[in-house]
């Protein structure tokens, strides 16, 4: 599941941040707001859902992901061809949905974002 490949010079490694990284890390921020600096997050629980789940429809994607010709390497998120990303942009919303219709909304508008700036 790759979701982050760090950028670097010709011939250097690079880091792979996987999929499973990136929302257990965005669960443990979302946890750790609610204090005299942030706001917690409301619902909580819901929230907490969504948060670890935002990017749920790329699961069966990343299982066989599409290799970038150029780099022989999977596509880092921003560079995923139009084909594929729409489909896991679609799929995370409507696996939010079926948790409860708060977590679809935020998950459309985490995808809306992403499109968007």
């Amino acid at each position: 599941m790759i979701m982050i490949i760090q950028t670097t010079p010709a011939g250097q490694s690079r880091l792979a941040i996987m999929m499973y990284e990136h929302t257990a890390l965005s669960h443990q921020f979302a946890r750790g707001f609610g204090n005299e600096r942030f706001e917690a997050s409301q619902p909580n629980d819901l929230m907490f859902s969504v948060v670890l789940h935002h990017d749920a429809g790329w699961a069966e994607f990343d299982r066989d992901p599409v290799t970038d010709p150029a780099t022989g390497l999977p596509y880092n998120l921003v560079e995923t061809p139009v084909e594929y990303i729409t489909e896991t942009s679609r799929l995370s919303p409507d696996f939010n949905q079926r948790q409860h219709p708060f977590c679809g909304l935020m998950s459309s508008m985490h995808s809306w974002g992403l499109y968007n700036g």
